[in-house]
């Protein structure tokens, strides 16, 4: 068993970044501030959040030029997070108390 833990504030904002390169974002999204409220999400959950964003901006307006962060509190009102806090704990005291996984 391999555990990899979710991303931290810098990992989510990196992946956000890589998910929203070819949108148009307006000038009041913060990717930063988005990743700070995305605990627990994994790389695919924040995938979702841009492209749920994305859809609430067309829902909003077919010929919608930009993804406000209006559009982005919409899609992370509507989405939770793969992971919980307790999952998180599980996994990771299982890697910890794994003798495979102990360096000698």
């Amino acid at each position: 068993m391999l555990y990899v833990p979710p991303p931290d504030v810098e990992g989510r904002y990196e992946i956000l970044r890589i998910h929203t390169r070819k949108m148009k974002l307006g000038e009041d999204v913060d990717l930063w501030k988005i990743a700070e409220c995305t605990e627990l999400f994994t790389g695919a959950d924040l995938e979702g959040l841009c492209r749920e964003a994305g859809m609430a901006a067309l829902r909003e307006d077919l010929s919608a030029r930009f993804i406000s962060n209006t559009h982005f509190q919409t899609a992370r009102s509507s989405l939770r997070p793969s992971l919980t806090k307790a999952v998180v704990d599980e996994y990771s005291n299982a890697a910890i108390n794994d003798p495979s996984t102990r360096k000698h």
